[in-house]
């Protein structure tokens, strides 16, 4: 069998043999034990230095500032809420008698809240735009209970209007 240490292995062939080279290992480890380095604290932080001044601020705001503190509660699953998108800046954009160019965006909207009259053209996602160069009006058709935006061109609308935008 062979005796070991951390520093020191030995094969042993009898018993007396084995005796005294267990107690010379034992002698071997002792020794090497006693000459590893001992541990020394950290020298004590000076009370005026920074980082003393630093730890004496918190322990005055805090007096339980070196306390270990455990979880008093299960940890809680993640909220379903706190996401929101951007607004979508709807609305009209170009008002009664104000003067447009053909191609301006008169009403943004989900939906046909306001309707197209003439020389109104409907967008894809409802928007209304003018299709002609004109003055803007809105105007609510009790026939069909609708609100509708027409472009009426200058020399229709009086010629009074400021020029296109």
């Amino acid at each position: 069998r062979l005796g070991h240490c951390s520093r020191v292995r030995v094969r042993v062939r009898s018993l007396t043999a084995r005796a005294t080279a267990m107690a010379s290992m034992a002698l071997r480890c002792v020794a090497a034990i006693a000459a590893r380095p001992v541990y020394r604290a950290p020298a004590a932080v000076p009370a005026w230095s920074p980082a003393a001044v630093a730890a004496a601020r918190v322990g005055a705001l805090r007096p339980d500032a070196g306390a270990v503190r455990h979880a008093s509660k299960k940890a809680g699953g993640s909220t379903k809420n706190g996401r929101d998108s951007a607004g979508r800046r709807l609305g009209v954009k170009r008002f009664g008698g104000h003067a447009v160019r053909a191609g301006n965006i008169l009403v943004r909207q989900r939906g046909t809240k306001l309707h197209a009259g003439d020389n109104v053209g409907v967008g894809k996602d409802h928007t209304l735009f003018a299709l002609q160069d004109g003055i803007v009006t809105f105007t609510f058709r009790r026939d069909v209970k609708r609100q509708v935006v027409s472009v009426l061109p200058p020399e229709a609308a009086g010629g009074a209007a400021a020029a296109p935008a």
